[in-house]
């Protein structure tokens, strides 16, 4: 097997696997809303929205899993793997819109009434769908007009613009209510942590909205232009920098205002927390150097070098959620043991599930992590990136540009919804 070949199937099943850590996440957040629908006092009727959104959202994410490993089959059909691969970021935008738009009914529910976050996550579920319909497009495009690929590179990068507008939203909301929180007078209220949550979270929202205009802007370079390759290589690394970077400031935020709050009640829980958050921002900031990097290398049109460089950044993305994750699992777990009776109620349950559902979701985070570092050291290897005579000799009906990423799709992280209420 030729080693880009063997790059190609690692790229997918690193995404794959990240799929399944999102599984994992979003499967552990249904149980404890469904179980307690019926009961008024510790979930009821605003439980609803969580309960499907989470396990539809569980659901479409496993089958973006399926659809990711679907793509590592036919890696060495070249052009042939990128339909499952698009195929598997469809699902997921579909999971995201599913995750937000139970988050919105329950939120924008008369017995909750949060109007912040109502607000939120409803453009949030909105504009996902419409992402969502921006991946069609991609498939669509590369099946009717595979000799123009400019069109499916557009609607790849509306596909980024619309996805970064989703969560903006998302910060969008949790910023509007922490400020709000900030701002009232309430001596009761610590109001430090709020203020610190208030400018982090703003100024996340602030650096998505750049990823937005990133995308729109490539969307137009690419359909004006008609230079796919370049293109594609320099608007993903340009695209991937602000968003790493917009992880690095939401998960400092987090930090910052979680280590104020642990130190200040000496819990162990939180010190855990605070800990997982901090190792988090460390390794997104170097995500952000090393795409950063990749930029500078796909100006300078050294091939080995910038793929190298992108699916290092990528790998220590996935080691960001590794710590992130595993921070919320270690002080769920913490309190779960510490502090809890009876597993009969609301609060138990769902501590018990985030101390599982994290941990597993951390777990898959770093197989993620491994196999995208392997592949990117492959990528220095003899023969270890692709070439145009590669791609042709694979799929000689879509015939292959000189310096196409490995996939013509970049996947795109997660969201920062189920920290959101736990640490405001």
């Amino acid at each position: 097997m030729a080693v880009h070949h063997l790059v190609a199937i690692l790229f997918h099943v690193g995404w794959g696997l990240f799929m399944i850590a999102e599984t994992a996440r979003l499967g552990s957040q249904s149980p404890a809303n469904c179980e307690f629908v019926d009961d008024d006092v510790q979930g009821g009727e605003p439980a609803e929205g969580p309960c499907s959104g989470y396990g539809a959202g569980a659901a479409f994410a496993m089958f973006a899993a399926l659809s990711a490993f679907g793509a590592a089959l036919f890696a060495k059909r070249g052009p042939l793997s990128w339909y499952p691969f698009v195929g598997s970021l469809s699902l997921y935008t579909i999971a995201k819109v599913s995750e937000t738009g139970g988050l919105s009914q329950q939120y924008c529910h008369d017995d909750v009434d949060i109007d912040e976050y109502c607000s939120g996550y409803t453009a949030a579920a909105v504009f996902y769908f419409f992402a969502f319909v921006a991946s069609l497009a991609v498939l669509v495009l590369m099946w009717k007009l595979a000799e123009s690929r400019h069109f499916a590179v557009t609607a790849f990068f509306a596909f980024l613009g619309l996805f970064s507008i989703g969560f903006m939203s998302e910060m969008g909301g949790a910023a509007s209510f922490v400020c709000e929180l900030a701002s009232e007078d309430d001596d009761y209220i610590d109001k430090d942590p709020l203020k610190t949550r208030c400018n982090g979270y703003g100024f996340t929202t602030f650096l998505l909205a750049i990823c937005m205009v990133i995308g729109f802007v490539y969307a137009a370079l690419a359909f004006f232009k008609k230079d796919t390759g370049s293109s594609l290589w320099m608007g993903c690394s340009v695209f991937l920098a602000v968003y790493y970077l917009a992880w690095t400031s939401f998960a400092g935020t987090s930090a910052d205002a979680g280590c104020d709050a642990a130190e200040d009640a000496d819990d162990d829980a939180s010190g855990m927390e605070c800990s997982g958050d901090g190792a988090a921002t460390a390794w997104y900031l170097f995500a952000t150097i090393g795409a950063i990097i990749a930029a500078f290398f796909a100006a300078r049109n050294h091939d080995g070098f910038k793929q190298a460089a992108f699916l290092a950044g990528f790998s220590l993305f996935y080691l960001g959620y590794v710590c992130l994750y595993g921070g919320q699992s270690a002080a769920a777990c913490e309190t779960y043991n510490e502090k809890v009776d009876d597993d009969d109620n609301y609060s138990a349950l769902d501590l018990k599930n985030t101390c599982n559902g994290f941990g597993a979701a951390a777990a898959f985070s770093f197989f993620a992590f491994v196999v995208l570092l392997a592949a990117a050291i492959l990528t220095q290897t003899p023969h270890g990136a692709p070439t145009a005579e590669d791609g042709a000799k694979a799929e000689p009906s879509a015939p292959a540009e000189k310096d196409v990423p490995v996939a013509t799709a970049v996947p795109v992280a997660d969201e920062a919804q189920q920290k959101d209420g736990a640490n405001v």
